[in-house]
């Protein structure tokens, strides 16, 4: 495995539905980019972004939704979301055994 410098590799939602794509920060399209650091929490920033497409696609998201792409801290990920500026909004959700957050825009 090489390093590639932080300032050099970027993280960006996918165009056809795919949650994520690696582009070179010399692309000229570089709307809705995430700075990836792999020095610190690598899978973080990919997993925001997997989030972020989720929750546009398909309205919110769940702590269970989240586990289909191997995300098992939801909430931490939208912390990092609302941090970046994006306003996500919880709301508990009742059901048999407990309860859940449900994650939207």
């Amino acid at each position: 495995m090489t390093y590639t410098d932080p300032g050099e590799q970027r993280v960006r939602l996918g165009e056809r539905g795919d949650l994520g794509a690696t582009r070179d920060s010399r692309d000229p399209d570089q709307a809705g980019l995430f700075d990836v650091d792999p020095r610190t929490e690598p899978r973080a920033q990919t997993q925001c972004a997997k989030v972020l497409a989720y929750i546009k696609e398909h309205g919110s998201i769940t702590p269970r939704d989240a586990m289909d792409f191997y995300c098992y801290r939801l909430a931490a990920r939208v912390f990092d979301l609302n941090e970046m500026g994006h306003a996500i909004k919880k709301t508990m959700e009742s059901h048999d055994g407990g309860q859940h957050a449900r994650y939207s825009l």
